[in-house]
């Protein structure tokens, strides 16, 4: 292998002995319920770390079904412990985790939250749909008719007439 191989090789190996390892396991209480998907846990040595919760994208609090969401977690997480299982912060730099509360800790359950608080309110056109069931539930649970223009019932021609 050349020289400037050995160095590329090397100077790769440096790199990646020098990046941290991301992953963390916490525990602690929760100490506050910012919204449907972000939570504080208090960890050991009075520190305060926000969570937000992986695999859920709940709406803001001014938004439909918002204020809902808050308290569907606070009903499930506030005050209780918790045991929060983060790979790697997201990427503004918040710790992103499945989130474990109470006696499911030692079930390793992770918390779930009802679909409602984390998926109605959140989307509001075609355009924001991944698949044609994600639609058919916003027009169906949600009620949101806008996604159904026609009249035929079903919603985001596009996306579910696709073939």
């Amino acid at each position: 292998m050349p020289l400037n191989g050995v160095r590329s090789v090397l100077s790769l190996l440096l790199v990646i002995a020098v990046i941290p390892a991301t992953a963390e396991t916490l525990t602690g209480q929760v100490l506050g319920i910012h919204d449907g998907d972000t939570l504080t846990l208090l960890v050991s040595g009075n520190q305060q770390v926000k969570v937000r919760l992986a695999g859920i994208d709940a709406p803001e609090l001014k938004q439909p079904y918002g204020q809902q969401a808050k308290q569907a977690l606070s009903a499930l997480a506030f005050s209780k412990k918790a045991l929060v299982d983060s790979p790697a912060p997201d990427k503004y730099g918040r710790t992103l985790g499945t989130v474990t509360v109470g006696t499911a800790m030692k079930a390793t359950e992770p918390l779930e939250l009802p679909v409602v608080e984390g998926r109605c309110g959140v989307k509001r056109t075609c355009g924001e749909m991944t698949s044609c069931d994600e639609a058919r539930f916003y027009l169906n649970e949600c009620g949101l008719t806008r996604l159904e223009g026609d009249g035929d019932g079903v919603p985001c021609e596009a996306l579910c007439n696709k073939r």
